[in-house]
């Protein structure tokens, strides 16, 4: 296995310590169920740019560029179209998305880990996933057609008080992609840099907790158990990030990483209760309208009955019970 970058000069981060987090995130990932690391051999007579990109193969790459996106969030959705302050912290209103700008990992981004299982769901191969254009879409650095990058507004607690507003703050979506099986898969970017919800934050995810979620996610899903997915990390041991790892003020380098993860949708209960926290009922109504109408069809509104709207009792009912067989 070819599982590390090649050093490059001028680094300012603690490489041996770099090194050897990356290596143990690699042996760990071997070991887990339908996922696959980068097994590209070492290209000796040739420049680390070239010793770092997979090959490029047409059919596989057609895997890639032949992805269809619906992004039935956006067109249906309003949102904060404001490229121009996709990176500035800032309140959203009446919005339920803004748009947002990836930041790749710089230098020497690396494909870690590629789950088959997950990728089984877009139709996208292990062999497609080992090309260039793969963790260029991965990490951040491009765009595939059809896709488009924004984050979703949504509110909270923290620490048992309500925060108000929180939002994707390290997060960012790159479309709903149409599955193997006809359903939407709402791709995400987690680390990808910042956005309008991230406050204070850096937008990045370190190397540790990218190797924690990716593991729990695709075990969960191997379980059969409601999870969102992982589809594959992208990380850099030359792009740190400083994190204070133990809560303790011992402040640390750290190598930064970006999870590709996937839902049928990213709306979560916070969604409902930032509109609901603002007594904006028009807007809470449109959330749950746009809700069942994609993923709750059983419960809307039928022609012919007296009342022309959804069942929203019924869908509260039915969130609840799937929420509380989960927790069983």
């Amino acid at each position: 296995f070819s599982l590390l970058p090649g050093s490059s000069t001028g680094s300012s981060l603690p490489r041996s310590g770099m090194r050897l987090t990356g290596a143990l995130a690699a042996l760990i990932l071997v070991s887990s169920c339908g996922c696959t690391l980068s097994k590209e051999p070492p290209l000796r007579s040739e420049s680390q740019e070239e010793c770092r990109q997979g090959p490029v193969n047409q059919t596989f790459r057609g895997e890639l560029q032949g992805l269809v996106f619906q992004n039935v969030f956006l067109e249906e959705l309003d949102g904060d179209e404001d490229v121009s302050r996709a990176a500035v912290s800032r309140q959203i209103h009446g919005k339920w998305w803004a748009a947002a700008v990836t930041e790749p990992l710089r230098p020497n981004a690396s494909l870690l880990a590629f789950s088959e299982s997950a990728g089984l769901l877009l139709g996208i191969s292990a062999a497609a996933a080992h090309d260039e254009l793969f963790r260029q879409f991965a990490g951040g650095e491009t765009l595939l057609p059809g896709s488009r990058a924004y984050a979703m507004a949504y509110g909270g607690h923290q620490f048992g008080y309500w925060a108000g507003q929180l939002g994707d703050g390290r997060a960012i979506n790159l479309g709903e992609i149409v599955g193997s099986d006809g359903g939407r898969w709402e791709a995400q970017l987690k680390g990808a840099g910042r956005t309008p919800f991230s406050r204070k934050g850096d937008g990045r995810a370190v190397l540790r907790s990218s190797v924690r979620e990716f593991l729990a996610s695709e075990f969960l899903g191997a379980l059969g158990l409601p999870t969102s997915r992982a589809l594959s990390i992208v990380y850099s041991l030359d792009h740190g990030v400083v994190r204070d790892q133990f809560y303790d003020g011992n402040m640390k380098h750290e190598p930064a990483a970006i999870v590709m993860r996937l839902a049928p949708s990213w709306v979560r209960f916070g969604t409902f209760e930032l509109f609901n926290s603002r007594k904006d009922v028009a807007g809470l109504r449109k959330l749950a309208d746009w809700t069942i109408r994609h993923h709750y069809p059983e419960f809307s509104a039928r022609a012919g009955e007296e009342q022309q709207r959804p069942n929203y009792l019924a869908f509260l009912h039915e969130v609840a019970r799937r929420t509380g067989k989960l927790f069983a």
